[in-house]
């Protein structure tokens, strides 16, 4: 399955996956829910381009859903999946109120997780939000 890819850090879009946006969401939320894990790879990685900024969206409607699940932020693909969301979408995401909120969602969890980036990158998307 899709979800369980090992990632690559290297790897940045599958043509596989272009224009199925709907079909893997339908997929996620009804199989992947309990594997956040490797969505987050696959966000970081090769469906970065098909599903983000959106698919911030679908983690944390799991997230709230099912708390635990959050623990998966704690992974370095997180990381890289909040970094890629800041440099490649931030204009997309602070146009719109839903996904903004939910990308704060995510870095407030990842905070409380103790991530250090997190904190960095939720200041500056509080910051970048403030001032535009």
């Amino acid at each position: 399955m899709l979800w369980d890819y090992q990632s690559n850090p290297n790897e940045k879009n599958w043509n596989v996956l272009c224009g199925k946006k709907d079909f893997y969401k339908k997929i996620f939320l009804e199989k992947g829910k309990n594997n956040a894990l490797s969505v987050i790879n696959v966000f970081s990685t090769i469906g970065g381009k098909e599903f983000l900024p959106e698919g911030i969206s679908w983690l944390t409607d799991v997230f709230k859903s099912n708390p635990i699940s959050s623990l998966s932020l704690t992974s370095v693909s997180s990381d890289r999946m909040i970094k890629g969301l800041f440099y490649n979408h931030i204009s997309k995401i602070k146009s719109d109120k839903t996904l903004i909120d939910d990308y704060v969602w995510i870095l407030n969890r990842m905070v409380d997780l103790g991530s250090s980036e997190a904190y960095l990158f939720r200041e500056n998307v509080i910051t970048y939000k403030n001032n535009s």
